[in-house]
């Protein structure tokens, strides 16, 4: 399948997780995440914001930013098309943005990310072998190779969103590993 097709499937998978499975399987995802040495090692975050039925982040951003991390979320900017890192001190440092995804407020501070430990990434699928397939827009694998090239690259999705092959191409960044629900996958 090509990656128009694929992104299809995908969906179609993850949309038919309604509440609360989706929830709960979120909730193992996230147990797994915090778990995990990549976390416990890292100081500086960069997590994603979920949108409609993608694996819930909130509470794991919450559980980072009690816990002393410093979280930073994805900031779009349009003119340019590129994603920036903008660090929140708590949820209600976000408002509605880009494509009615949450993003940072005007007042928060933007991150350096070459200081970024830990970076979860969405996808709609993740092969084993580290290669994910977004949206489209390439938004995220700009970033990896442009503006944050240092930190641990993870995919965070549930395990219904694994895939032996994605099609991936030479700007593709490979991701370091992948969080879910039900494992975690050493890339």
């Amino acid at each position: 399948m090509n990656k128009r097709q694929l992104r299809d499937v995908f969906s179609n998978k993850r949309s038919q997780l309604k509440e609360p499975i989706n929830g709960d399987l979120s909730i193992k995802a996230m147990d797994n995440l915090i778990n995990s040495d990549w976390y416990k090692k890292s100081n500086n975050i960069f997590c994603f914001v979920s949108f409609r039925d993608e694996i819930q982040t909130k509470q794991l951003i919450e559980h980072m930013i009690k816990e002393g991390k410093t979280i930073s979320i994805p900031k779009i900017d349009t003119q340019v098309e590129k994603m920036f890192p903008f660090e929140i001190k708590s949820i209600n440092d976000m408002q509605k943005g880009y494509y009615g995804i949450e993003e940072p407020k005007d007042k928060c501070t933007l991150v350096n990310g070459e200081k970024i430990d830990l970076i979860v990434t969405p996808g709609l699928a993740f092969d084993i072998n580290g290669y994910r397939l977004g949206y489209g827009k390439g938004y995220y694998d700009k970033f990896f190779s442009q503006y944050c090239k240092s930190g641990f690259k993870i995919g965070f999705a549930f395990d219904i969103q694994i895939t032996d092959n994605v099609p991936h191409d030479e700007y593709d960044v490979k991701l370091d590993g992948i969080v879910t629900d039900k494992r975690i996958i050493y890339c």
